[in-house]
């Protein structure tokens, strides 16, 4: 008898997913906003095909929340969504995502991995069943020099991976983002620090940034596949 994945998803009790899409908006960013804001509703679009198909019969078993974060600036400005459950606020999640906008200041290593750190605390689900919390950031703040990066990139960067290899019992800043759960999505340079994440940590998937500049087509289809295939 042949296998059919949508037999399997039809004996899994639910699948609360969580996505927050990082956005640094400082003006390394300004080629490529537009292409990333137009693969965030690709994405949208095309998930919600797949969520048709493979919940047809049962549509409550699938709860999907994004919420979306643009950042940059030496104010540390920021614009958040907050969770928008899809497709029901569909129309908000559009709105908040076109008025994304390029700022005037240049993008920053320790800035980037802030915000990663903040949204490490939202409010993830927690709900029964199957649970993906899941981090795309977009940026192109690296350090370029082949020199050591000064102490205060190391410092943050050594927070970071400390934060993310806590087990969940650890997570005391962090309670609700779950171990096993988890997935970070990183498009950016390959440059350092992330070059170095993608050897050190455990749930991340490395993308190149140059992506959007090139116009290649459906830049997040594994995004959807680490949603609904893992």
């Amino acid at each position: 008898m042949q296998f059919k994945f949508e037999d399997l998803i039809s004996k899994i009790s639910s699948r609360n997913h969580d996505v927050v899409f990082l956005i640094d908006t400082t003006t390394d960013m300004k080629d490529v906003i537009g292409n990333i804001k137009n693969a965030i509703n690709h994405f949208y679009e095309e998930n919600l095909k797949t969520c048709q198909y493979l919940y047809k019969n049962d549509p409550s078993q699938y709860n999907l929340r994004v919420r979306t974060i643009w950042f940059g600036g030496a104010g540390k400005q920021h614009g958040d969504s907050g969770f928008l459950i899809l497709p029901e606020e569909g129309n908000k999640f559009n709105r908040f995502l076109e008025s994304i906008e390029i700022g005037k200041d240049e993008g920053c290593v320790e800035e980037c991995i802030d915000t990663v750190l903040e949204a490490m605390k939202a409010d993830w689900v927690q709900t029964e069943g199957i649970k993906r919390h899941i981090i795309v950031l977009f940026t192109k703040a690296s350090v370029h020099s082949p020199e050591k990066p000064n102490e205060s990139i190391l410092k943050k960067v050594e927070e970071f991976q400390h934060a993310w290899l806590l087990e969940d019992d650890e997570r005391i800043r962090y309670p609700r983002i779950r171990k096993y759960s988890r997935q970070l999505v990183v498009f950016s340079p390959y440059e350092y620090p992330w070059n170095e994440l993608e050897t050190t940590l455990d749930y991340l998937i490395p993308e190149d940034i140059a992506r959007f500049s090139n116009g290649e087509p459906e830049p997040l289809s594994n995004l959807i596949a680490c949603i609904h295939y893992y």
